[in-house]
């Protein structure tokens, strides 16, 4: 019950705009703990005097970590190293630095807290916590069953918490949609459709009903639109009132006073977002404008927290959908502009020891986008692009052959190493593509466009002379 209130408390000061308080609380607390611990002898182990304060100290630190964790990541990671230290039982001390270490790029440090943390185990509420983190961590690496298998831990052990009545209740609900969600996007990467509708559906609704009573809680909205985007994304039919509901559900959310840094970048994503629909129904400068604010906000991100991975990325986005709009206008030397600054953003991400498979499936994506257009302005350094995301597309489908999205890269980076090669070349690329793509679609696991591409490749083979080099290169299939 004293969780409950305090939970109950938190809530109401964030809403009221009152959250200052808590961490200025929380500071004090912080403060109080280290000052007693440095009273005290230092002893070994953690029995004591010196180790019950160590705990206490380790324990603020966390709490403290939580509340500046928004607006400041490199305090809070320093915050969530001393409370692993002090408190090295506190799983949630690990769930935080698992966290703070992911958002600055180091994917090593923060799967071995996102370890520690799993093996410490904890109440239902931080193994729900940390199940998500692990759901997301997998999705980045591109295990795609992994980040399932974490996503319906996630949901199962949310679900009993989100029937708590009260504030403690409403929380553990809005956690349920982001595990649905998680568990949304992981089975859609799988190829099983009619779940991942199934579970963004529940998703969607769920929040869209938790942001209608809290209509000033900017990650309920944000969730909402999220999941709806997704439950979109999949929408086979081009349901138009879905789609109006959907940009509803962005327009709102992107409207809404955005203070701290993770509102700031939602609010930057629904524009991309905004932009999406308005290019894809033709509206070129108004996607544009939305894609142009949107860097802006990322622009301005990415400056207040240069280590952070996702604030770069986010900036690669919106370079690319502005290229994506400049070739669209035939303004070839814009799009060539911004492409090589998305691609020069994009191999800074995938460079290190240990790149995730998410920042090597970008990498890909951007080499086949500047190579696409290079080969339009007869650029000989196209195809030199296209083999290199070919090479990188072929390891991340080996890493996980179970993945739709994996098979589909591979299938369109091959598709583009095919062009201008030899007929034996081209022949032996797009039967891999056959070959990839058909256990698939006996399966059922591929969309109508990820389907039409055997039909096209099929086209393409049956096209090929025996022997003789091709007059014309097929056109490439559609990313």
């Amino acid at each position: 019950a004293t969780k409950d209130a305090a939970l109950s408390l938190a809530v109401e000061a964030a809403e009221a705009g009152r959250g200052g308080d808590l961490i200025a609380r929380a500071e004090a607390e912080y403060a109080r703990f280290g000052a007693a611990l440095e009273k005290l002898p230092r002893v070994g182990g953690e029995g004591g005097a010196g180790g019950e304060a160590a705990r206490s100290r380790g324990e603020a630190a966390w709490r403290l970590a939580g509340l500046v964790y928004p607006e400041d990541k490199l305090r809070a990671l320093a915050l969530y190293r001393e409370a692993a230290t002090l408190s090295p039982a506190q799983p949630a001390a690990w769930l935080g630095l698992a966290r703070a270490e992911a958002a600055r790029g180091d994917q090593a440090a923060a799967s071995k807290a996102l370890v520690k943390a799993e093996a410490l185990g904890g109440p239902p509420l931080v193994q729900a916590a940390v199940a998500m983190e692990r759901a997301q961590f997998a999705a980045k690496a591109a295990d795609a069953q992994a980040a399932r298998s974490a996503a319906e831990s996630a949901v199962a052990l949310w679900r009993p918490l989100a029937a708590a009545p009260g504030a403690a209740g409403e929380e553990a609900q809005s956690q349920l949609a982001r595990a649905l969600g998680l568990l949304g996007a992981a089975l859609v990467v799988q190829g099983d459709r009619v779940q991942a509708k199934a579970r963004l559906g529940e998703a969607s609704a769920l929040a869209a009903d938790l942001a209608h009573r809290r209509p000033s809680n900017t990650e309920l909205a944000w969730a909402a639109g999220a999941a709806l985007d997704r439950l979109t994304d999949l929408d086979d039919d081009e349901d138009e009132a879905l789609r109006a509901q959907r940009e509803e559900a962005l327009t709102a959310h992107q409207a809404l006073p955005a203070e701290d840094p993770e509102s700031k970048r939602n609010a930057a994503v629904s524009l991309i977002k905004l932009g999406d629909s308005l290019r894809a129904r033709g509206e070129i400068e108004q996607a544009a404008a939305r894609y142009a604010e949107a860097l802006t906000s990322f622009d301005a991100l990415a400056a207040a927290d240069p280590a952070n991975a996702q604030a770069r990325r986010d900036r690669a986005v919106a370079l690319e959908r502005l290229g994506d709009s400049s070739l669209a206008k035939g303004d070839l030397a814009a799009a060539r502009a911004r492409y090589e600054a998305n691609l020069s953003l994009r191999q800074a991400l995938a460079s290190g020891d240990q790149p995730s498979a998410e920042a090597r499936r970008d990498l890909a994506l951007s080499r086949i986008k500047l190579a696409d257009l290079g080969r339009a302005q007869g650029d000989p350094g196209a195809r030199i692009q296209y083999l290199w995301a070919l090479d990188l597309a072929r390891g991340l489908a080996e890493s996980d052959p179970t993945s739709v999205s994996a098979a589909h890269l591979l299938a369109l980076a091959l598709d583009r190493a095919a062009l201008g090669a030899s007929d034996q070349e081209a022949r032996g690329r797009y039967e891999e593509i056959l070959n990839l793509l058909k256990p698939f679609a006996a399966e059922g696991r591929l969309s109508p466009d990820q389907a039409a591409i055997i039909a096209a490749v099929e086209a393409h083979v049956k096209s090929l002379p025996p022997a003789a080099a091709q007059a014309e290169a097929p056109e490439p299939v559609q990313a």
